[in-house]
């Protein structure tokens, strides 16, 4: 499979997946990212219309167990 010219772009945006709760990225992308951030309690977001969802999930989880979310750099 022929390298994308966004896959420089794409690696340094990754860099930053372990270090925040929820991760926005391509659908090709996002299994190798959910992988290497396997067990560091990031979630991995490779659909755009699901990101809204995913936000409001954590916030419900984040509020019931009263625990501040982590911000990125």
């Amino acid at each position: 499979k022929e390298i994308p010219n966004s896959a420089a772009a794409d690696a340094m945006h990754a860099a930053y997946a372990p270090y925040v709760d929820i991760f926005r990225t391509d659908r090709s992308m996002a299994p190798h990212i959910a992988t290497a951030v396997q067990g560091l309690g990031t979630r991995v977001v490779g659909d755009r219309r699901a990101l809204v969802g995913v936000i409001n999930e954590m916030l419900l989880e984040r509020h019931a167990n009263d625990v501040a979310p982590k911000i990125a750099p």
